[in-house]
């Protein structure tokens, strides 16, 4: 288990992720604790490393939308070039 201390108060879990505004801590799959709208990381201390983000299965889903669509748009693109320019 990590522990961040904040305000005075610790906090467990086994996997602690920083995003841009955010802290959250996990145990296994469940978020035991969040903090949000984070513009400054200093009163936080944490025992440990910051673990990787993982994305939840619906994030990876969007990702792979907007990736299949770039992928057609850039073909569409090609496909559309005069025979001249390729």
């Amino acid at each position: 288990m990590k522990t961040i201390t904040f305000a005075g108060e610790l906090y467990e879990a086994e996997r602690i992720v920083k995003t841009a505004d955010s802290i959250s801590g996990y145990v296994g799959t469940d978020e035991v604790f969040c903090f949000r709208g984070i513009s400054d990381f200093s009163g936080f201390e944490l025992d440990g490393e910051w673990d990787p983000a993982v994305q939840t299965p619906e994030e990876m889903l969007e990702e792979l939308k907007q990736l299949r669509k770039r992928v057609n748009d850039a073909e569409q693109a090609v496909f559309a070039m005069p025979d001249f320019m390729l």
